[in-house]
């Protein structure tokens, strides 16, 4: 049975990478999304400067951190919104604990967000006394799957829609053929007119989501959100979706609190008009996600609805750490976005479940041994392989150098062991003298290949073999015969 982190990790790419149906399912996604991408991305003009142009803004808020989030909580709050600091995961909870308490809601709302994962949220809601649902439909379905998001933006991304429709009548039989309404005919038909196509079980389940969502949307009295993005200048929460659901909460709740990472921080409005196509296409290969919320603090004066009370919990959680480390402060450039997981091949052949953390994929990779410093990651440095040349993402963060920064990190900071030191100095020793490489026959160099290698060469490789004769012998042979 695996112990460790790396000894689970590596069973669950084997389960997972041999599972045909999975894979299909994950192939034709990825490929649907690329697809997406290539037919959007000549809607910019020059893309290549624009992901420059949002680097430079990025850098520009990360370099002044301190002094955009001071500017942020000044407007929020003369807004009339509220800011809690919150240090830690466990911090942010109990900040959301003491709200909860004061409020005493009957129902909570949720949506998908990466924060919520990352803090623990949904484990600390269902073993709270609230009534809580999440109001993202792929969430929602990775929450009835029994299932953490395997993706950042697709948090279902491993169900087919077979599977999804069969999972849905399972959970749902009494919604399982919804009928429609003017609204939801009129919604299904904008959909319709924007999606390349949508199969028929995805429009069921969507008639029947909507459904539910507006029976909950009457008595909800908390929602839980998650921000895109945090405007210094003028205190604005920027909350982005497709299904309109948290709108939709957020219009009749008494009480929004969001979660946000000190990361997501832009200096401007202005910044969105880059940063929210730009986002859209590498997430999901769209023109511009359907519903955008600018948020600046609770309802006003004659304004009819919208919480009366607007919080907004900022978590640290080890991202300070990441910005005092001059090399790898780039990572806080990341949008929580999905474009370096859908272009890494070694995603698309374990899935994101194998990873066994909030953020799978190559920058989950990079992010994650900042922000969970009990659990040691280093594998997931090794985890991650696209074309080099590339930088799949909207802000070119280099995540190649982020990978092996955090690499040369582990071992100069970790202290060898004295029986590795002497069996590498050994071996060193042996790799330069071809005579003591020869000493031993082809049969005791392929048991020791065997004793050293089986377990990290896989069950489901056979060991390459050494031939009969090493290459310097075959080279020494060749050369007397032409003299």
């Amino acid at each position: 049975m695996p112990n460790t982190k790396e000894e689970q990790f590596r069973k669950a790419c084997e389960d997972t990478s041999l599972d045909p149906q999975r894979n299909a399912v994950l192939r034709t996604h990825l490929e649907n999304y690329h697809q997406a991408f290539q037919n959007i991305a000549p809607r910019f003009q020059n893309l290549t400067n624009a992901k420059k142009k949002a680097h430079l803004i990025k850098w520009k808020a990360i370099e002044n951190l301190d002094r955009y989030l001071l500017d942020f909580e000044t407007n929020f709050s003369r807004a009339g919104g509220k800011i809690i600091w919150a240090n830690t995961a466990t911090e942010a909870l109990q900040e959301l604990d003491k709200l909860l308490t004061t409020y005493q809601p009957n129902h909570i709302a949720t949506n998908h967000a990466m924060i919520h994962e990352e803090i623990g949220l949904p484990k600390y809601l269902s073993e709270s006394k609230y009534r809580a649902d999440e109001s993202d439909l792929g969430r929602y379905l990775a929450q009835l799957n029994g299932t953490k998001p395997s993706h950042v933006i697709q948090p279902a991304i491993e169900l087919s829609e077979e599977q999804a429709m069969a999972l849905w009548d399972t959970k749902h039989p009494e919604n399982s053929a919804a009928p429609s309404t003017e609204i939801e005919e009129s919604e299904e038909k904008q959909e319709n007119d924007e999606a390349v196509s949508i199969e028929k079980p995805a429009t069921k389940i969507l008639k029947s989501f909507r459904k539910i969502q507006r029976e909950r949307a009457e008595y909800t009295d908390v929602m839980l959100s998650g921000a895109a993005y945090l405007l210094a200048d003028t205190g604005s929460v920027v909350i982005s979706e497709n299904e309109g659901n948290n709108r939709l909460h957020n219009a009749n709740a008494s009480y929004h609190i969001v979660f946000a990472g000190i990361d997501k921080i832009l200096p401007s409005i202005h910044d969105l008009d880059l940063f929210l196509p730009l986002g859209a296409l590498h997430d999901q290969g769209q023109k511009l996600q359907r519903h955008h919320s600018l948020m600046t603090g609770p309802r006003r004066g004659q304004e009819n609805d919208g919480p009366s009370e607007m919080v907004l919990i900022l978590v640290d959680n080890g991202r300070s750490d990441v910005l005092a480390l001059t090399e790898q402060r780039q990572a806080l450039y990341w949008m929580d976005c999905g474009a370096s997981t859908n272009a890494c091949k070694i995603y698309e052949s374990i899935g994101g479940a194998a990873y066994q953390t909030v953020y799978p994929g190559p920058m989950g990779a990079v992010f994650t041994p900042h922000i969970d410093t009990e659990e040691s990651y280093h594998y997931l440095q090794y985890a991650a392989s696209f074309n080099s040349t590339q930088r799949p993402n909207p802000l070119n963060i280099d995540i190649d150098r982020l990978l092996l920064k955090n690499r040369h990190d582990r071992v100069s900071n970790a202290a060898k062991p004295l029986p590795e030191s002497r069996t590498w100095s050994w071996y060193t020793k042996l790799a330069k003298n071809r005579k003591y490489i020869d000493f031993f026959g082809k049969g005791i160099k392929n048991i020791l290949i065997k004793l050293l290698f089986k377990k990290s060469w896989g069950d489901q490789r056979a060991l390459p073999r050494v031939p009969d004769k090493s290459f310097s012998t075959q080279w020494r042979s060749k050369t007397k015969d032409t003299d």
